[in-house]
């Protein structure tokens, strides 16, 4: 589930999961390492990483391997997942002037979700895949998310609170990002890669999520009411 909106927002700020918020290792890799397919997607993502191989594909090809795993299961995984410090602290910051936040990752949504749900976020994306008899994952791809989706996302939030591409900022780390940063009125590179910094409006090298509050332009961050 998504959370209801404080109010409505004067600005949207569009964080990345995996490399942004998940530090060291991508959010799929930690759980795939832990449910025993972890080689398998080791050698996906570097294929994707390298261009040989789509999100669409990545996701039809690991998606079996979660069939009759719990939502529950996954998300007591993502407990454990080592994240960058100082999100709820963002988070909180970001919310009380009236930011509306995104989790928007190409990663599974019922990944996404665990880490949306538990620090707070206002919305999130992913790759969906549906639950069959008792709750459990089908294994089957519902609908696929890739970085044109992201795009999408953001946009589809601009429509439905009337905040203009100019008020949405975008935080990522790598290639998947960068059609995102283009779209939106600033992005910031987090730790990024040397193609995400070239595309971001600026650059940020930090353990701690707070520090990109001081890159944002002022209009980001109106003054609380």
């Amino acid at each position: 589930m998504t959370q209801s909106p404080r109010r409505i927002p004067r600005a949207i700020v569009s964080f990345d999961l995996d490399g942004t918020l998940v530090r060291g290792i991508s959010s799929g890799q930690f759980v795939a390492d832990r449910l025993g397919h972890g080689d398998i997607l080791r050698t996906l993502e570097l294929q994707y990483d390298t261009g040989l191989m789509s999100a669409q594909a990545v996701a039809a090809t690991e998606a079996p391997y979660f069939s009759g795993r719990s939502r529950e299961n996954i998300t007591s995984i993502m407990r454990d997942v080592p994240l960058i410090e100082g999100i709820r602290e963002t988070l909180q910051e970001l919310h009380r002037r009236s930011v509306f936040t995104v989790l928007n990752t190409l990663a599974w949504r019922f990944m996404a979700s665990a880490v949306g749900d538990r620090f707070g976020f206002d919305e999130w994306t992913g790759a969906r895949m549906n639950c069959g008899p008792g709750g459990l994952l089908t294994g089957a791809v519902a609908r696929h998310f890739d970085e044109r989706d992201k795009v999408r996302a953001v946009a589809r939030l601009a429509h439905r609170f009337g905040v203009p591409m100019s008020r949405i900022a975008a935080v990522g780390d790598a290639r998947s990002d960068i059609p995102l940063f283009r779209a939106v009125g600033f992005s910031i590179a987090l730790n990024g890669s040397a193609q995400a910094r070239a595309a971001a409006s600026v650059a940020v090298a930090t353990p701690w999520l707070p520090d990109i509050l001081r890159a944002l332009p002022p209009h980001f961050l109106p003054a609380e009411d």
